[in-house]
């Protein structure tokens, strides 16, 4: 578990410098905790593309 650490604590990183995670203007948990998931889904989403892309081929 503590080998994971780092790369969360990369993920964290990123999710607060690029998606702007650490400035909630919402109350609730429940708000709180969507916001969070929206944001992963999007991190993650960034990256497939960036991957998927340098990945192909470039034709003519």
């Amino acid at each position: 578990m503590y080998n994971l650490r780092t790369s969360i604590e990369r993920c964290n990183s990123r999710l607060k410098n690029y998606l702007n995670t650490d400035n909630l203007r919402s109350a609730g948990i429940k708000k709180a905790k969507t916001f969070a998931l929206l944001n992963c889904i999007t991190l993650v989403a960034g990256t497939i593309v960036v991957n998927v892309n340098t990945s192909l081929p470039k034709v003519a």
